[in-house]
């Protein structure tokens, strides 16, 4: 017997799941014990036609684990100010761009909202924070 992960993730009307070893493999459900029928017949399906295509069987490779994120953790130290050079120490650890460098988290001031992110300095691309992300869309869609 070989073991998949299977992510669900619950919406207002349903749930879904997909398994990241085999890309593609979804289901949906109105209760979960509906998706894991649904998603274990999808992979089972998924399987029988790779055999059928004589394509090779993705190994699982994939796992999962929780982690506990403290409440200090979230919060931002001192902002330091020097003219327009809006700084922070955010308790956040660095993020690696996809252009192997490394950015530093900032508050960032964009559109005249304070956002927690980072820019790559190699690249520009910019990283935010999930919720600040958020508020950042809701203020352009109320524009």
């Amino acid at each position: 017997m070989t073991k998949f992960l299977i992510i669900i993730e619950k919406s207002s009307r349903n749930c879904s799941a997909y398994c990241p070893d085999l890309p593609g493999c979804v289901a949906t459900g109105r209760t979960k014990p509906e998706l894991r029928r649904r998603i274990r017949k999808a992979i089972t399906l998924h399987i029988r036609g790779l055999m059928d295509e004589g394509l090779p069987i993705p190994a699982p490779q994939t796992s999962a684990e929780y982690i506990s994120i403290s409440k200090t953790a979230l919060s931002a130290s001192t902002i330091h100010q020097s003219g327009d050079n809006m700084k922070t120490e955010l308790e956040m650890e660095t993020v690696r761009c996809p252009c192997g460098s490394w950015t530093r988290p900032k508050l960032l001031l964009i559109e005249g909202l304070k956002i927690r992110g980072s820019v790559c300095p190699k690249c520009g691309q910019t990283y935010l924070n999930g919720a600040d992300a958020m508020r950042l869309s809701e203020h352009r869609k109320r524009g």
